[in-house]
């Protein structure tokens, strides 16, 4: 079963957020894959949190987030990613980044993220381990 859903939030800067959500039962665990389009930044860091938090509590567990639309992020946006990251992990869910684009791979390595955090190149390859 899958179920697609769309949420535009706007900041207050104008910059738009853009959640594209997928859900799927893979053998026998929910998941969800998350497009993010847009800006994650500290304005719309909460609702980033907010919309993984109700996947969160719908007992989806296991997250693939799509950065191929990310077209910034700030430390506000980097430091609601970590904190949902490891709210995740601790529940004994993951989260797999895909699909990150060049400047933001250089970013997080350079931040020290990229041993935190688990990177792929494409959704398939997330899925697959």
């Amino acid at each position: 079963m899958i179920k697609e859903q769309e949420n535009h939030l706007r900041s207050s800067k104008e910059d738009w957020l853009s959640f594209r959500i997928n859900e799927a039962h893979l053998d026998h665990a929910k998941m969800a894959t998350v497009e993010i389009i847009g800006s994650l930044e500290t304005d719309n860091a909460k609702k980033f949190e907010d919309q993984l938090t109700a996947l969160f509590n719908q007992e989806i567990k296991n997250l693939i987030l799509n950065f191929s639309g990310l077209r910034f992020i700030n430390s506000g946006g980097i430091g609601s990613l970590v904190q949902m990251v490891f709210k995740f992990k601790e529940a004994e869910g993951s989260v797999k980044l895909v699909e990150l684009p060049e400047k933001f791979m250089v970013l997080f390595d350079m931040l020290g993220l990229v041993s935190l955090l688990e990177i792929y190149g494409t959704e398939k390859e997330a899925m697959n381990t």
